[in-house]
């Protein structure tokens, strides 16, 4: 949590947030949508779950939520800030970005269902077993 950015996100690298500066690179070093959706469900199952506490990792687990969906899903649909396969954030075959086209990885989308379905069980109260929490 002391490493997640103040738009919600995380970086893509956790040690070093300006990665593509300091290693000369092009690229921006801004969000990246994968990392920072897999933080999201873990944060958000662990809370559903009650392995973590609600009043600690609540806020970044909304911050996180609301970052990407202000700044990763676009207004195509696309999500944007998906860190291509194989790839260094900084280059390969497209540096991350929020409009760089290579970024739309499957992998990427899924990520953001899944913090999204974990999201939605802890919105409305669905217990570990799956059944509605009374």
């Amino acid at each position: 949590v002391p490493l997640q950015r103040k738009d919600g996100f995380w970086n893509a690298s956790l040690t070093d947030p300006t990665h593509c500066a300091a290693a000369g690179e092009p690229g921006e070093d801004g969000p990246e949508t994968s990392g920072t959706a897999l933080f999201a469900y873990g944060l958000a199952w662990g809370i559903r779950r009650g392995v973590l506490d609600t009043a600690t990792y609540g806020p970044p687990v909304l911050a996180a939520w609301n970052g990407m969906m202000r700044s990763a899903v676009r207004r195509d649909g696309f999500l944007g800030w998906v860190q291509p396969t194989g790839a260094a954030p900084c280059s390969g075959p497209g540096p991350l970005g929020a409009d760089i086209v290579p970024n739309f990885e499957d992998f990427g989308v899924g990520c953001f269902l899944l913090a999204g379905s974990e999201m939605l069980r802890l919105a409305r109260g669905v217990s570990s077993d799956g059944t509605p929490s009374l």
